[in-house]
Parts: C-alpha cells; sequence; structure tokens
C-alpha cells in the first residue's frame, strides 16, 4: 500500500475521482497514461489488485535485471504501428523509446497437414513487421508515463460495485479494501476474468468452446535452410491434432517466448494425452518432458537442432468470446475484458491497444455531462464492437481452415500458402495492415 501514502490518499477515506480504471495490465496502464496527457483536468486513479514490487519497476532496474525476475514472461508481438503511436502520443522526444523491443522482421508459418509453408518479411530493413516486449515490462513502462495527478491504488481488492445518482449524474460506488471510491466513468480493464463485466451482469458470445495454452521461454538452435533461421523471425506451426505452436524472438539471442494452444477436446482426449499434459508440470522435470515432447512434434522435420523450455511451464485457459456490449451506462470495457481472440493471429494484445486510443480519443472530446458522456460511450461501443468482431471472425475461420484434414481445404490452402510466399504484392499489403496508423473516427 505504500502507493496509496505516496499519492497522499487516506486510508478508509471517501476518495473522489471522474475516472477510475480497474486493472493495472499493459491496456489499463496506457488507458490511463493517455488520458491523463489528454484531460490533465480529470481526477483519474488505476486499480490494481497486486502489490507493485519496488524490484520490478523501471526505475530501479534495468531491462536485463527485469527480465531476470520474470523467467515464464508472457511476450507479445505489437504492431508497429501502434508502437510508434504508443511514443508519439507519450515519449515523442525519447529516442531509446524502440530499444527494448525486440523487433519482428520476418514470420514463418508451417502447416503440418500437408506440408505447406509460407514466409512474411518487411518490406524495408529499417521498419520490423513488429515488435515483442515482455508484457509485465510493457505494463511497467507505461506505469512510467502516469501524469503526477493520476492515483496509483495497489494491492487492493474491490468488494463491490454499486450504482448511485448524484445530482442527476449517474456515478458508480466502489467498495475497496482501502475504503470507498466513487467515480462518474468507471473503466473495466481487468482482463478476461472481468470483476467488472461481471458485476454490470454484461453478457458474453461465446465463440467457440475453451481451450488452453501453455507457455514460458525456450532456447532454440536452428540449422536448416528451410527455416532461413535469424533471431529476428517468429515462427508458427499448425499442427495435425489442432494445436498451434507459436515462438516469439526475445531479447536474447536464440531465445523465443512460446504459445502452445491446445483444441478443446484436447484434455477430454486419450489416456496418452493427458499423461504427456500432466508430465509437463511436474515439480522437477515438467521443463524437460515439455522440452522433449515438443522437440519430437517439430523438431527433427524442420531442423530445429535444439529445443529446450527454460522456465517453468505455465498454463492458462483460452476463452474466447466477446462481450454483447462494450458499455453499461458510464461504464466501459476495454481490452480482454471486452474481447479474447485466439492467439494465433497475436492480435488481442494489439485490439485492446487500439480500444485505449480510440476511447481516449472520443473522450478527450467530451465535457463529461451525462449525456455527452454516454453519446461518446455509445461511440465507441459502435466502433470497437465492429473492429472485434472482424478480427474474431478472421482469427476462427483461419484456425477453421488449418483444423480442417480433408483434400478439400488441404490442397487449396497449399496452393495459397504457395502463392503468397512467392508475392511481394501480397506481403506487402499484409506488411501494410501491421504498420497502420490508428484509425479514428468521429
Amino acid at each position: 500500500m505504500l502507493s496509496l501514502l505516496y499519492h497522499g490518499l487516506q486510508w478508509g477515506a471517501v476518495m473522489e475521482f471522474d475516472v477510475i480504471c480497474v486493472g493495472g495490465g499493459v491496456v489499463g496502464s496506457l488507458f490511463t497514461a493517455l488520458l491523463g496527457r489528454r484531460r490533465p483536468d480529470l481526477k483519474i486513479a488505476l486499480l490494481e489488485n497486486k502489490q507493485l514490487n519496488a524490484s520490478k519497476k523501471l526505475e530501479s532496474c534495468d531491462i536485463d535485471h527485469f527480465y531476470a525476475l520474470d523467467k515464464a514472461r508472457r511476450m507479445s508481438a505489437i504492431n508497429t504501428g501502434l508502437l510508434e503511436e504508443i511514443q508519439r502520443q507519450l515519449a515523442p522526444q525519447k529516442t531509446d523509446f524502440f530499444d527494448n523491443a525486440c523487433p519482428m522482421q520476418a514470420m514463418q508459418v508451417f502447416a503440418q497437414e500437408g506440408g505447406s509453408h509460407f514466409r512474411l518479411e518487411s518490406p524495408s530493413k529499417h521498419q520490423a513487421l513488429a515488435y515483442t516486449l515482455s508484457n509485465d515490462y510493457l505494463s511497467a513502462l507505461l506505469k512510467s508515463y502516469l501524469c503526477a495527478s493520476t492515483k496509483i491504488i495497489d494491492n487492493v481488492t474491490i468488494q463491490a460495485i454499486n450504482r448511485f445518482d448524484a445530482q442527476n449524474s449517474p456515478k458508480f460506488k466502489l467498495n475497496t479494501t482501502c475504503g470507498e471510491l466513487t467515480t462518474q466513468l468507471l473503466v473495466g480493464g481487468d482482463g478476461i476474468n472481468s470483476y467488472v463485466r461481471n458485476c454490470l451482469h454484461i453478457e458474453k458470445k461465446i465463440s467457440t468452446k475453451p481451450a488452453t495454452a501453455i507457455g514460458g521461454i525456450v532456447y532454440l538452435k536452428i540449422d536448416s535452410p528451410q527455416l532461413k533461421a535469424s533471431h529476428d523471425q517468429a515462427f508458427q506451426w499448425f499442427m495435425r491434432d489442432g494445436s498451434v505452436i507459436g515462438f516469439l524472438p526475445d531479447r536474447q539471442k536464440d531465445h523465443f517466448s512460446f504459445v502452445w494452444s491446445l483444441p478443446s477436446d484436447y484434455l477430454n482426449g486419450s489416456s496418452e494425452q493427458q499423461t504427456h499434459y500432466q508430465a509437463f508440470f511436474n515439480k522437477e522435470k515438467g521443463a524437460e518432458n515439455l522440452s522433449q515432447f515438443l522437440f519430437e512434434l517439430i523438431g527433427v522435420d524442420y531442423g530445429i537442432h535444439a529445443l529446450k523450455v527454460l522456465s517453468k511451464p505455465v498454463s492458462w485457459p483460452l476463452n474466447r468470446f466477446q462481450a454483447k456490449s462494450f458499455i453499461d451506462t458510464s461504464a466501459v470495457l476495454i481490452g480482454d475484458a471486452a474481447h479474447s481472440l485466439h492467439p494465433l493471429a497475436g492480435q488481442g494484445l494489439n485490439l485492446g491497444l487500439e480500444d485505449c486510443f480510440t476511447l481516449v480519443e472520443l473522450l478527450g472530446q467530451s465535457d463529461f455531462r451525462p449525456i455527452n458522456l454516454q453519446a461518446k460511450l455509445a461511440a465507441y461501443n459502435w466502433q470497437r464492437q465492429a473492429a472485434s468482431q472482424r478480427m474474431s471472425i478472421i482469427c476462427e475461420n483461419l484456425r477453421s481452415a488449418f483444423e480442417n484434414k480433408t483434400w478439400l481445404a488441404v490442397l487449396p490452402r497449399n496452393i495459397m500458402f504457395d502463392v503468397f510466399d512467392h508475392s511481394r504484392f501480397l506481403q506487402s499489403i499484409v506488411s501494410q495492415q501491421m504498420s497502420y496508423k490508428i484509425p479514428i473516427h468521429n
């Protein structure tokens, strides 16, 4: 609770804010950082249920030390255009903003069924397709750009959320472990299992059955002309069993962050599958068992000389959904609280970052009178629901296409892969989409 004392907040007092954002991850941190700069007149609070550990704050350590403390880190590939926009709005004078991000210059995709393959390269050596960063590091980086007037309340638990009217203006009261908080605008950036969404009784549209992901940090030594390997590349394999294995480049040479997404029926499959899965989380040999299994899956066929999982394997659910509404009166959902995608396209976090830019752009034009605020939230809901739906359709169609093992699906897919692999024009279109500027519609 050190941040409470640092910001001069009194334990147990009723604290009033214009905006409270619940969730101090990447999306919540970006939203509050952007809004604080756009609207310095607003009283803003960022609620974080974890205690902010001084040993993992940017001002107390460099990125190598930060990553050393985060051995099982979750990495994300951030579209170049989005990262450039973050720098433009938060740190326009900072010349080393990209230095700690790992540039991703190329991506190679393989389909085990049929043996098809394509490679996507950046059209320019001076601009990456995307940049990879640890989620925790990016969250800490964004918090370092919060305005001095923004209050960080960490190590806090919300016990109840209630609506009330104050002078004909709808507000929310949050009962928390640090006292009562009130706000005119409540922002839920608290992830897939959003407490805000659940309290507001916003229903979800489930796109597919829940699945499971396993991830961590892996050492890959690749010695294969087929892979044309270099450190600034990402790799993705679509396996015959319906699982997807993805590798994102890390800062250290030959180190990658990996995510292995398992189909919904994997854990309910054969006893052999269940035995393998349990072995990955063996206290002493989990990483070794997973290393051996992954190597047998992709190592021999694709010229991977060595594969070793360096971190303790972690598992998390993949619940693909979209909230039926992203708003409720003067409350709004952003990021995974509003939508969750299959990780195969790597666009889940990017979609959440777009939510932040769109919402801040709209709020920057609002005088926060109830009628104006609700009109801006309605515009946000319309724009972001459409964007989320489009990306969800793309991801689910890709997933279905790769899971389909009939020759009617495999043959056209192999032909399309080959055409794409040899077409600089098609690759440039996809590259431009990954480097787009933020579209804002008033």
